[in-house]
């Protein structure tokens, strides 16, 4: 695949996570490692994308859409392409919430 794609630029491990499978009596663990790459599609003018890898499978890309707009293409089944502007705010907005609700959690309770 890398031969037919043009320019290619490891971007490395975003993000590396043991991964725990199966019930608890049985379970196993295995570290799940996520990549990028930059490179261009020659099916569409040579233009620059990235390429999200996990475990050096194929995932989906982060591409520009007819609008020019980001988004996020997922592989496998239907095509679903997600705005990339978009999914950052809603993961931004679950991280303030989800820190929020651990720091409310972790106060200590008043008493008399």
């Amino acid at each position: 695949m890398e031969g037919d794609r043009g320019v290619h630029r490891l971007l490395g491990c975003l993000h590396a996570e043991e991964v725990e499978v199966g019930r608890r009596a049985a379970a196993r663990r295995f570290t799940v490692a996520w990549g990028a790459d930059i490179t261009n599609d020659p099916d569409r003018n040579y233009e620059l994308y990235v390429e999200l890898l996990q475990d050096d499978a194929h995932r989906a890309r982060i591409q520009r859409n007819e609008r020019r707009e980001l988004e996020l293409v997922c592989y496998g089944g239907d095509r679903i392409a997600i705005p990339a502007v978009w999914l950052v705010e809603v993961i931004q907005q679950f991280i303030a919430d989800t820190l929020s609700e651990e720091a409310t959690d972790r106060q200590p309770e008043r008493g008399g």
